[in-house]
């Protein structure tokens, strides 16, 4: 049995040559699109075999009063009734609630299914339920033509050779119950609780919390309060790296520009998730696979000018921004794959 990483490796390679505009190109409608790009994906990225039973298309389901309906493709990995169903449209047909409402249905009616997916052969959208019902927010979204190699340890988990439901749905759970932590701090910090100013009290040095203080507490804790907290965290967790570099708000965007800018070559986008950056008390590097002899540029940041480095050649920017940084789009490109054909 390979190891998981081998899967992955193995994967990535099958996906890099799936030759996907051509197959985008045949995907017409529903019936092309599950012939070019559905079938392939589960037979031949996937390793079920339609033969052997893995999955069908077409399949009939009792839906009870209303009848028997016609799953588009249903999976039966180690069973005989379906615990995989999927929902196909055509390729390039923007996914919408509407077709999700379909594959919920589809998944009510389907008691042994444990996963629901949307796709139109390029995103796949995983989902699972909640009392026969699909959890709207996907917990795991794959675009074909958009993968990094996280995506790809993902889906991996996928292949005929090593699928665990139990661990999947685990993972998607905890996905779930995460996502909702922006929202549970929000929340906390909109409408803080007595135990909530109790401790920020106690962190004050106080002793015993009157209700009179508590009130004054709880108008502090506003916007103004969160952002200045929200700046010593920056430098707290800049203090705890073992450089001491603080990576400031304009190196952050500097660096999801230039990451934009890759990602939307096509020749770059299957190796996005090497590009990393570094950050030093002089320059600000971004790097191919962090190696610091693979820089594809760097930025001098300062108070009063900002310069943007390639292959020693120096373009002075008006501010860190989209528009003065895409104006070296092509040099950029150009400095990745210099070192990404080597």
């Amino acid at each position: 049995m390979p190891s998981p990483s081998q899967i992955t490796k193995a994967l990535k390679k099958l996906l890099d040559n799936f030759d996907i505009d051509k197959r985008i190109e045949f995907g017409n409608n529903e019936t092309t699109t599950r012939n070019s790009l559905i079938h392939p994906f589960l037979e031949d990225l996937l390793g079920y075999d339609a033969i052997d039973g893995d999955f069908t298309h077409e399949y009939d389901a009792d839906y009870g009063d209303k009848g028997t309906l016609k799953v588009d493709t249903a999976m039966m990995i180690g069973q005989k009734e379906p615990n995989i169903i999927i929902e196909a449209k055509k390729a390039n047909l923007k996914l919408s609630d509407t077709h999700f409402r379909q594959l919920n249905e589809y998944y009510h009616y389907t008691k042994s299914a444990k996963i629901g997916i949307l796709t139109n052969g390029v995103i796949w959208k995983f989902y699972i339920g909640e009392n026969r019902s699909l959890i709207p927010t996907p917990f795991f979204t794959f675009d074909i033509t958009d993968y990094d190699n996280s995506d790809v340890e993902m889906l991996a988990k996928f292949d005929k050779r090593v699928i665990k439901f139990d661990p999947i749905i685990e993972e998607a759970e905890e996905i779930h119950f995460l996502d909702k932590f922006d929202d549970a701090l929000f929340k906390s910090l909109a409408q803080p609780s007595d135990a909530f100013i109790k401790d920020v009290y106690s962190h004050m040095g106080g002793k015993v919390l009157v209700k009179k203080t508590k009130e004054k507490i709880k108008e502090l804790i506003n916007s103004v309060s969160v952002k200045a907290a929200y700046d010593q965290l920056l430098y707290h967790e800049s203090k705890s790296n073992k450089s001491g570099v603080y990576t400031t708000d304009d190196e952050q965007k500097a660096f999801n520009v230039v990451h934009t800018i890759l990602s939307l070559s096509r020749e770059v986008r299957r190796h996005i998730d090497r590009i990393t950056y570094k950050d030093t008390p002089t320059k600000f590097h971004i790097l191919i696979d962090n190696n610091t002899r693979q820089k594809v540029c760097s930025f001098e940041l300062k108070e009063t000018k900002s310069i943007l480095l390639i292959d020693e050649k120096k373009y002075e920017l008006e501010e860190v921004s989209v528009p003065e940084i895409t104006k070296y789009k092509k040099e950029i490109i150009d400095s990745a794959l210099k070192y990404l054909k080597e």
